[in-house]
């Protein structure tokens, strides 16, 4: 279970599903409604396919936990429910810092839905900055929906 690696064809599945339950259950109680509505199953397994060349899972058969990375940003992390409190999340956001540097950067960052305090607190504990509150522009299936985020930044080293 501890072996990351890049994503695969035979991976975007238990993706997609992992990351739609995961979603939703770190922020139907924190966003918008109308987020929530747009976040369905299948806008999920879209994002994994054009994502799939960014994206680092862990796990055989079932992914447990997986990364999204876009250039310098952390775009996505999520751990299994079954997976968490495992260590899990904490080797996976390592892969994900060595990655982006590995590409050249020097500082990454992330956002993250105002109101999360439970991966709030877990970038707090892995070194990451919070910056600002910021308004952020999220992709969906119609228009883009602006969600206000807090900005966490990191210094590589």
């Amino acid at each position: 279970m501890r072996d990351i690696r890049d994503c695969q064809a035979s991976d975007v599945e238990f993706v997609a599903k992992l990351w739609e339950i995961l979603w939703h259950s770190a922020h139907s109680n924190i966003v918008p409604q109308e987020l929530v509505r747009l976040r369905t199953r299948e806008s999920f397994v879209q994002r994994t396919h054009e994502l799939i060349n960014h994206i680092r899972v862990c796990g055989s058969g079932e992914a447990q936990g997986f990364s999204i990375i876009r250039k310098d940003e952390l775009y996505q992390l999520y751990v299994s429910a079954t997976a968490q409190g495992t260590g899990l999340a904490k080797l996976l956001i390592e892969d994900a810092e060595t990655q982006i540097k590995t590409s050249g950067f020097s500082r990454c960052w992330l956002v993250c839905a105002v109101g999360n305090e439970r991966a709030s607190a877990f970038y707090k504990k892995r070194g990451w900055e919070l910056k600002r509150t910021e308004t952020h522009e999220l992709e969906t299936s119609e228009d883009a929906f602006l969600l206000e985020c807090w900005r966490f930044e990191k210094t590589l080293k």
